[in-house]
């Protein structure tokens, strides 16, 4: 008696190019149908390049503008040097943003400043 298979050839294919589209920050870029001008999409491209894939699709919804906790979340990052553990230790209470990161929000302990 034959194995079933547990996907069929459209599923493994979905998720053959879901994987490509993860690694590929160009094809990611594509995918996310930003209307950008030839130098932002080029500065796009090169910071996605450079950032964790981990952080890529969060960082594209906040730049279509749709998700205001994702932008904070983005820039929160950025900052810290794309070390999520760091985001609640943040010390630099003159950032706009500080009373808007994850940890405050959510009520976690943060360092003292």
């Amino acid at each position: 008696m034959p194995t079933p298979r547990l996907f069929d050839s459209a599923a493994r294919a979905a998720g053959q190019a879901a994987t490509k589209l993860a690694k590929d920050p160009q094809a990611l870029l594509d995918a996310a149908n930003l209307n950008l001008t030839d130098l932002a999409r080029s500065k796009v491209l090169a910071r996605l390049q450079q950032m964790p894939k981990a952080f890529r699709r969060t960082y594209l919804a906040a730049l279509k503008g749709t998700r205001r906790q994702a932008a904070i979340r983005s820039f929160c990052l950025m900052c810290m040097g794309w070390q999520r553990t760091e985001v609640p230790l943040c010390t630099d209470p003159a950032c706009p943003l500080y009373p808007y990161r994850l940890a405050a929000v959510i009520g976690k302990p943060t360092a003292t400043p």
